[in-house]
C-alpha cells in the first residue's frame, strides 16, 4: 500500500523510474516512509533498484554518493544510476540484501562490525581532503569550533525543547554547561584528529550486506556532517551497546571500544582521555542530529523526544559531575 503522504506522487516516480531505467518495472516495494525519505524497491526483469525521494534539505545524497565513490576506487555506498533535481529523488543498483541488525537477529556479531567500521572509516579517512568540497555540496559544517554556536541555537529552539520535556531547569543548566562545552571542544580539538565526513546515523540499519558475495555497503548518507570523525563512532557505539545490551566495563565493551577507536590518531596515552571527551560530547552530538532532522525535515517526531531529552540530560549530570 502506497503511503498516504506520497501517494500524490507515487505514479510520477514509477513513470520517471520506467523511463529512466528503459526498463518494464515487474515489481514495487516500499521499503521506508518518512518525511525525510520516501524508498521504492523496483524489481525489473534483470536487476534490483531503490529510489528514494527526499525533501530539497536531503537531497544532497544524490551528489555526496556520486562524491563519495569518486574519492576512492572502493564501492563502499551506493551507485547512483540517475538523480532528478526537479523530482528529488534518484535512483541506485541495490548493494545488499539485508541489513546488519536483521543479519545479527538480536546476537551481535563483532567481526561483521570490524568489517563495516574499516569502510566507514576509510570513507572518512579518504573524506579529509575533501573538505571544502563537501562544505559546498551543503554538509553542515559541525566541526569542533562551531560546536558552541550550535549549543546555543539548541537552547534557543524553545519549541522543541518544550516538546522533548526538558524543563526551565533544564535549560537553565544547559546555559551553566557552556563553558564546559567550549573547553571539552578545545581540549578535543587539542588532539588534532582531522575533521572528516561523519554520517549522521552510523548503525546497524544502515549497513548493507551482500548475503552472496559478502560485500559491505553503507547507506543513507542524506544526515551528514563535517566534524571530528569520533563523534559519530561515538554515537554508534552506544547504539550497539544499548541494542545488544553490552554493559560498560564488561570486557565485550572494552573490546568493542578499541576496535572503534583504534587507528584513530590517538596515542596510547591519550586513548582513555580523549575518550571521556568524545563520550561525553557525542551526547551533545546526538541531539543536533536529531534537531538537524526536525528542521530540514519540517516535521516533528513525537517518538524521538525521549531519546533526546536523555542524552541532554545525560550530558548535564555527567558535566555537573566533574
Amino acid at each position: 500500500m502506497t503511503d498516504p503522504y506520497y501517494a500524490p506522487v507515487y505514479d510520477l516516480l514509477i513513470a520517471w523510474a520506467k523511463t529512466s531505467l528503459n526498463e518494464e518495472i515487474t515489481a514495487v516495494e516500499e521499503v521506508a516512509a518518512t518525511r525525510y525519505s520516501y524508498v521504492l524497491k523496483l524489481q525489473t526483469k534483470n536487476d534490483v533498484f531503490y529510489l528514494k525521494k527526499t525533501p530539497e534539505s536531503f537531497f544532497i545524497e544524490a551528489a555526496l554518493l556520486k562524491n563519495l565513490r569518486s574519492f576512492s576506487s572502493q564501492n563502499f555506498v551506493p551507485e547512483v544510476i540517475v538523480a532528478d533535481k526537479e523530482m528529488l529523488c534518484f535512483i541506485t543498483r541495490a548493494c545488499g540484501h539485508q541489513t546488519f541488525r536483521t543479519v545479527f537477529a538480536g546476537n551481535f556479531d563483532i567481526d561483521l562490525m570490524a568489517e563495516a567500521l574499516t569502510r566507514y572509516k576509510f570513507i572518512q579517512r579518504n573524506s579529509v581532503a575533501h573538505t571544502q568540497e563537501l562544505l559546498d555540496l551543503g554538509v553542515p559544517d559541525w566541526r569542533l569550533n562551531k560546536f558552541p554556536a550550535l549549543y546555543a541555537e539548541l537552547m534557543r529552539d524553545a519549541e522543541n525543547l518544550k516538546i522533548w520535556g526538558i524543563e526551565s531547569n533544564d535549560i537553565a543548566r544547559m546555559e551553566g554547561a557552556k563553558a564546559s562545552l567550549d573547553r571539552l571542544c578545545e581540549n578535543l580539538a587539542a588532539y588534532n584528529i582531522p575533521d572528516a565526513l561523519n554520517h549522521s546515523d552510523f548503525q546497524d540499519n544502515n549497513i548493507l550486506i551482500d548475503t552472496l558475495s559478502g560485500e559491505i555497503t553503507i547507506i543513507d548518507w542524506a544526515e551528514t556532517n563535517l566534524g571530528n570523525p569520533l563523534l559519530s563512532l561515538a554515537t554508534c557505539l552506544r547504539a550497539i551497546t544499548d541494542r545488544y545490551q553490552i554493559p560498560q566495563g564488561s570486557q565485550e565493551y572494552i573490546d568493542l571500544e578499541n576496535l572503534f577507536f583504534k587507528d584513530c590518531g590517538l596515542s596510547p596515552e591519550d586513548f582513555q582521555p580523549a575518550l571521556k571527551q568524545v563520550t561525553l560530547l557525542a551526547k551533545i552530538y546526538y541531539a543536533f542530529t536529531f534537531q538537524d532532522i526536525i528542521a530540514r525535515s519540517a516535521h516533528q517526531f513525537p517518538s524521538w523526544g525521549n531519546k533526546i531529552k536523555s542524552a541532554l540530560l545525560e550530558f548535564l549530570d555527567e558535566i555537573g559531575n566533574e
